[in-house]
């Protein structure tokens, strides 16, 4: 975790701003929130085949036991793989901010642009605990941006940059 140490930043030479170290803040619970969320999926298999089966006859396609099976292979390996994915996301962007590096406040806020729009089109149908994770991880990606995009942000990201240009 001292990779993550905001009090004084070795690239500028001075303490990151507040709100950056909040961001950053933010983005570790947001990964904690993720890793959750994808162990729910991981231990959720019935529920998955479930699932599965339930979204079959919906599109009125009729699933024998290996495809049902298939198809819940896939859906399973897909949920955890992107999830896997995400909290890696979560941990590199949230690095990049605490460095100072200007790419992490776009990257940061892309991924909770994507990450709220699948979440609020991933046809959520019951509230169960994927959909309460779903929802603080949402609240978490938004808050981080917002904080990334406070006023002494900018200056303080110029600052870095210039010196890493120095320094080059």
């Amino acid at each position: 975790m001292e990779s993550f140490r905001s009090d004084d930043d070795t690239t500028t030479g001075e303490a990151m701003p507040q709100p950056v170290r909040y961001a950053v803040w933010l983005m570790l619970a947001g990964a904690l929130v993720q890793a959750l969320s994808t162990l729910t999926t991981a231990l959720d298999r019935e529920g998955i085949r479930a699932q599965t089966a339930r979204l079959a006859d919906e599109f009125d396609r009729s699933l024998d036991g290996k495809a049902l099976e298939r198809a819940t292979d896939q859906a399973y390996w897909f949920g955890v793989g992107t999830g896997v994915t995400f909290v890696a996301l979560w941990l590199v962007v949230a690095r990049l901010c605490a460095i100072g590096r200007t790419s992490g406040r776009p990257l940061a806020t892309l991924f909770a642009t994507v990450y709220t729009f699948t979440f609020a089109f991933s046809a959520v149908r019951s509230f169960g605990p994927g959909a309460f994770l779903g929802l603080v991880t949402v609240v978490v990606g938004v808050s981080a941006v917002y904080l990334l995009w406070r006023r002494p942000v900018t200056p303080w990201l110029a600052r870095c940059a210039a010196r890493r240009s120095q320094g080059a």
